[in-house]
């Protein structure tokens, strides 16, 4: 289950699409409406049933409502429609990963975003967390290399790539991930702090 507004929703790496759909169903999202937000959609699913957009706003909208299952579902209509749509598959995977914890799932939608939008940083960055989860962290390590790569500004996923090199074992990379944090501005205390305390739990 994904909480938040509308603004979460983008935060967290969904895309909404508001031109087809008009912006009524968006209105209720934001007042934390749902069920009013799946009224609208529903309406605009009836009469234009061909349209995948409204398939896959429905779907973000269910993922903040509970079962995750029904999320998938609008994303795979809306898939069906438009194969080719990098938000689809990314939204299926978001849902995937955090609502059924289905990371193995969520990897392979991961690289059908990426195979139609292989500079999305943030899908990069979705699909390292997944390995993360997996324990597969050599893997996960390399995909938030990407990520940085491509956002080298983005604190978040150099903190990630340390705790996944921790795992690995390789503390002297993870110091370094911490030490590129607090060259960051506005970051320096913590990334000194975390970094510290690697140097002072890694074995002798």
């Amino acid at each position: 289950m994904v909480d938040g507004t509308a603004d979460d929703l983008s935060r967290n790496g969904f895309k909404i699409f508001a031109d087809e759909s008009g912006i009524e169903w968006l209105e209720f999202l934001s007042q934390g409406d749902h069920a009013k937000s799946i009224e609208c959609l529903d309406r605009y699913i009836k009469d234009n049933p061909e349209l995948p957009n409204p398939h896959h706003n429905k779907g973000i909208v269910l993922s903040m409502m509970g079962d995750p299952r029904e999320p998938v579902k609008c994303f795979d209509r809306a898939i069906t429609m438009d194969p080719d749509n990098a938000a689809f598959h990314n939204s299926k995977g978001l849902v995937l990963a955090s609502g059924m914890k289905n990371h193995e799932g969520a990897i392979e939608c991961f690289d059908r975003t990426l195979a139609i939008r292989p500079n999305r940083a943030s899908v990069h960055a979705s699909k390292a967390d997944s390995f993360a989860a997996l324990n597969l962290h050599r893997q996960a390590v390399e995909c938030y290399d990407r990520a940085i790569g491509l956002d080298p500004r983005n604190v978040a996923q150099y903190g990630n790539k340390s705790r996944a090199l921790e795992a690995l074992g390789r503390y002297e990379e993870a110091i370094e991930c911490y030490d590129k944090i607090a060259r960051l501005p506005g970051r320096s205390v913590h990334a000194h702090d975390a970094g510290n305390l690697v140097h002072e739990n890694k074995p002798a």
